[in-house]
């Protein structure tokens, strides 16, 4: 988690800062992953790391100077043994906003943000990529990532995360915090929950199993204190009689018996219902319920 006296972070922004013992770094002077506690303006970055305790620290992409974008602008974890592990799975949680409009006038543009994992024999697999904003804005909650990993416990592995600019301006595409290799659990989360459409008073939603037959979602409004629970055996749910012009939080996880579920997993954080006889609504866009809808899920 980048919290311990090993990981400097510098009083310039415009500072590396030091790494912690047995991480590999490779970039360039004027391109590289720096340590940091908080984000270089109001523009880019995350305000604060993902767990801010302690001194508060991750690990970001800057760009200084350069016409030349390194080869490999990356960092590489320490040698990890899975002897100990049962079912391993890599988790790390991700930030990527930025709003800066540099001196030339060209919004920053996301490149590409990889993780690697290599084995002892030299065989690389890459486990994740992404490009483009993850947040919306700099005080948005960071994202999880979680990736089950196919490898047997006399494996030994490390993992390197890797950035590809798309162009060298100054900015903050990418941030980076608390990384871990553990078990996974007995019965994993579900996954990549989303809305698939909303009507005046209903909602279709969708996710992918974490390998249950069996589901719980919850859901209540914006603000109240308990949650509706409802069971589900498929991985679509159509949640009814929703009040119009109303937000809404859900969760789900995975059922695996009476006694083992997974962990709950945030659906897009709210669910608005727009009620179409409302004054003024049926003029905001010529097309369906469901296009308002999502209209105005999109800003909220």
């Amino acid at each position: 988690d980048f919290e311990g006296n090993d990981w400097v972070a510098p009083l310039s922004w415009f500072d590396q800062g030091d790494f912690g013992d047995c991480f590999l770094d490779s970039g360039s002077l004027g391109f590289y992953w720096k340590v940091a506690r908080g984000p270089k303006s109001t523009d880019e970055g995350p305000n604060t790391d993902h767990t801010p305790t302690g001194n508060g620290k991750f690990l970001a992409t800057n760009y200084r100077y350069g016409s030349t974008a390194p080869d490999n602008l990356s960092f590489t974890t320490p040698w990890i043994t899975l002897n100990l592990l049962t079912n391993p799975e890599l988790k790390f949680w991700l930030h990527a906003f930025s709003n800066a409009q540099p001196t030339n006038g060209i919004p920053v543009q996301f490149g590409k943000f990889t993780a690697t994992v290599e084995q002892l024999n030299g065989s690389k697999t890459t486990v994740f990529d992404t490009s483009g904003a993850l947040q919306g804005s700099q005080t948005s909650p960071w994202k999880e990532i979680v990736i089950p990993l196919s490898y047997s416990s006399s494996d030994t592995i490390r993992i390197t995360f890797s950035y590809d600019g798309v162009s060298l301006v100054q900015g903050q595409p990418f941030s980076i915090d608390d990384i871990s290799v553990a078990s996974a659990p007995s019965c994993p989360r579900p996954r990549f929950p989303k809305v698939l459409s909303v009507s005046t008073t209903d909602a279709l939603l969708k996710w992918n199993t974490g390998g249950a037959n069996y589901h719980q979602l919850r859901y209540k409004k914006v603000n109240a204190n308990n949650w509706n629970v409802v069971s589900a055996s498929n991985t679509q749910f159509l949640l009814t009689a929703l009040d119009p012009n109303t937000k809404y939080r859900w969760e789900v996880r995975d059922s695996c018996s009476s006694t083992d579920k997974s962990v709950w997993i945030k659906g897009p954080m709210a669910l608005p219902v727009v009620d179409i006889n409302e004054p003024g609504v049926k003029e905001l866009i010529q097309g369906s319920v469901k296009d308002i809808a999502n209209t105005i899920f999109a800003s909220a």
